[in-house]
């Protein structure tokens, strides 16, 4: 090598990239066939980016140095980077040939043909490399890269071997991190993560992963920090920012989430991931019309998006309009067979028209596809499997678990009972405020715990299975007022009294979703409070009573247990769809439920009876927002009321 060509090396090794341009620029100039400084040349040039300047660089060293395996190789790097796959593989394909045990060179074969879509033949090479050289990074994180989808565990072996040899490798975290999540492993995902993050905050992509972890595992607002460290790295990426739109609506930040995600569609127009997730935060504020719409706006960018036909479905559920929402979700299902999204939103159109078996596979979905599948709750991370109904060994223990709401556990905790015909022993995880309730009415044989500090049952105790308790139904193949056992109600229910004592709940929980489609406001009570013959009981949880003829019932109540003692003497119950409705239902209590147009699965789609409540008649709206039709329905079967209680 001339002292020319040795400084200009120094150069480039040095980073001095322009220097050491002009340093080759000079020498060919005056050797303009000189194989080492083309080779070298036409390498910074691609370290640059500058591919198509730097490919006849290469190509003319290659006829300088026919022996050269490096400036062939520099080739075919160029030509791949440049988009030009095929020729790129045959010149990597030519250094084999000299030299096959080249391991350089077949994880480049590799990548061309990843590029190509020849994977199985890219696994091939690297596999090769690896048996030649174990220790390679390269060659594990390429075979890592692309078995991840495919042998996740695989995959996960060799991006161990990556951070067995270099802990800080930030990519080989983040990946790893990735197979964690998606099989469920979220406690090792979220460490990955944030390993990742530690070592390199600016880092995009594992900064938006640890925002999906922390959303799946409920932390939304941690969540929303992370996705907001995403955007400081790369401030207009449209999937950070459709994430930190979703998670700022599921922390009740709807003006700042419908600002975030007009500011994707802004900057990137027709972004259908964005125009779905807008669509999902006018359907969670009840605006199912204009929800309607930008589904339908979503899916002229994206006609074959599963999901975006599963939320169109949910929308047109909500608006009432069931055959259209069933022709949207079997759109989705024949799009996607296993969309969680899509069978969770089928699920909710079987369970309301009363498919219960077909409606509780579907509904086990709610567990997948993020926090749009409509749980609450992450599921929590127990290492015991889930008991589907099948024979179980004498003997055997399972734990099971609340996950939704109040009157979701009112509901189906009544069919624990059944589950001592398969196990030994029951415990029960429910909420503290139903937690004496519980206990004084569900058979001793069944243990009980408050969720309040439960979260680490598992270093605890040992179990032989789990369920959470809206699979229950699913478990038991539960087909209401059918075996395997039809519940009794929780409480004896009293006798008649006059003036007659009924109970009101005008409202349910402010924070929930659709709770200004459920709840009505206290004044458009008046004509029914005005009725004579009547003593009313106020029962809205939370609410301060201010009206001299409501009895504030509920002051003084501490939990479940107190308010079912301030029903039992009451003649009937009115209430919105709250979990009052549910305990006064289990205690046998006459019920009227005012039911909003498009209702919760659980009350069918028609008729005034619950098949899970005996004692309960539900009033319907018959248009979108019509109480006035549904208070005048219960003004007159409270007179008629009146007038039987009279007659005995």
């Amino acid at each position: 090598m001339s002292a020319d060509l040795h400084a200009a090396l120094a150069l480039h090794q040095a980073g001095a990239l322009d220097p050491a341009e002009a340093a080759y620029r000079r020498i060919l100039q005056d050797h303009p066939e000189h194989g080492d400084a083309l080779n070298l040349l036409g390498a910074l040039l691609s370290q640059r980016g500058q591919h198509q300047e730097a490919i006849p660089l290469l190509q003319a060293a290659c006829v300088q140095l026919p022996q050269h395996l490096d400036a062939s190789l520099n080739l075919a790097k160029t030509l791949r980077l440049a988009g030009r796959p095929e020729e790129a593989l045959a010149a990597a394909d030519g250094v084999l040939a000299a030299k096959p045990e080249r391991v350089d060179a077949l994880i480049l074969r590799a990548r061309c043909l990843r590029q190509l879509a020849r994977t199985d033949e890219a696994c091939v090479a690297l596999r090769r490399a690896l048996a030649l050289a174990p220790g390679t990074l390269d060659a594990h994180l390429s075979l890592g890269d692309l078995l991840q989808a495919s042998m996740p565990d695989e995959a996960a072996h060799h991006y161990a071997a990556v951070l067995a040899q270099d802990p800080a490798h930030t990519g080989a975290l983040n990946n790893l991190g990735l197979i964690h999540k998606a099989a469920g492993r979220l406690a090792e995902a979220r460490a990955l993560f944030e390993r990742a993050v530690m070592l390199r905050p600016d880092m995009h992509e594992a900064c938006n992963n640890l925002g999906n972890v922390l959303l799946d595992l409920g932390e939304i607002d941690a969540a929303i920090q992370r996705y907001e460290q995403a955007l400081a790295a790369r401030p207009d990426n449209p999937v950070t920012q459709i994430h930190l739109g979703n998670a700022l609506r599921l922390a009740g930040r709807h003006d700042e989430a419908r600002a975030i995600l007009h500011a994707c569609l802004a900057r990137h127009p027709g972004h259908s991931g964005a125009y779905n997730n807008l669509g999902v935060l006018l359907d969670a504020e009840s605006r199912h019309g204009d929800a309607i719409k930008v589904f339908q706006a979503a899916l002229q960018h994206a006609p074959q998006d599963a999901a975006i036909w599963a939320n169109l479905s949910g929308a047109l559920l909500a608006s009432g309009k069931r055959e259209d929402a069933r022709t949207a979700c079997e759109r989705a299902l024949a799009l996607h067979p296993e969309s969680a999204v899509a069978r969770f939103a089928m699920a909710n159109l079987q369970l309301l028209e009363s498919d219960w078996l077909a409606g509780w596979q579907n509904y086990e979905f709610r567990w997948q596809g993020g926090q749009q599948a409509g749980r609450r709750a992450p599921r929590p991370p127990l290492p015991w499997p889930q008991w589907l109904g099948q024979n179980v060994p004498p003997g055997q223990s399972i734990l099971v678990f609340h996950e939704q709401g109040f009157g979701d556990t009112l509901q189906f905790m009544r069919y624990l009972p059944a589950l001592r015909q398969h196990f030994a022993r029951i415990v029960f995880i429910c909420q503290a405020p139903l937690l004496r309730l519980a206990r004084a009415n569900l058979p001793i044989e069944i243990a009980l715990l408050s969720s309040d500090g439960a979260e680490n049952i598992a270093l605890r105790e040992t179990f032989d299975w789990q369920l959470p308790l809206l699979s229950l139904p699913l478990a038991l193949k539960l087909v209401p007022g059918s075996p395997p056992e039809t519940p009794q109600p929780l409480l004896r229910p009293a006798s008649p009294a006059d003036p007659l004592q009924v109970g009101l709940c005008w409202a349910g929980n402010p924070a929930l979703t659709a709770d200004a489609e459920r709840s009505i406001p206290l004044a458009r009570f008046d004509a029914l409070l005005d009725l004579p013959g009547i003593r009313w009981h106020a029962l809205t949880h939370g609410a301060v009573v201010d009206d001299p003829r409501l009895i504030p019932a509920l002051d003084g109540a501490l939990d479940f247990a107190d308010t079912a003692a301030r029903l039992v003497p009451l003649d009937l119950v009115i209430s919105v769809d709250t979990a009052v409705a549910h305990l006064a239902a289990s205690l046998g209590k006459p019920v009227w439920l005012l039911n909003r147009f498009a209702p919760d699965w659980r009350w069918g789609h028609t008729g005034e009876r619950s098949p899970w409540y005996p004692s309960l008649r539900q009033f319907r709206q018959p248009a979108p927002g019509d109480w006035e039709t549904v208070l005048a329905d219960v003004e007159t079967a409270l007179r008629a009321t009146q007038i039987q209680t009279a007659q005995t």
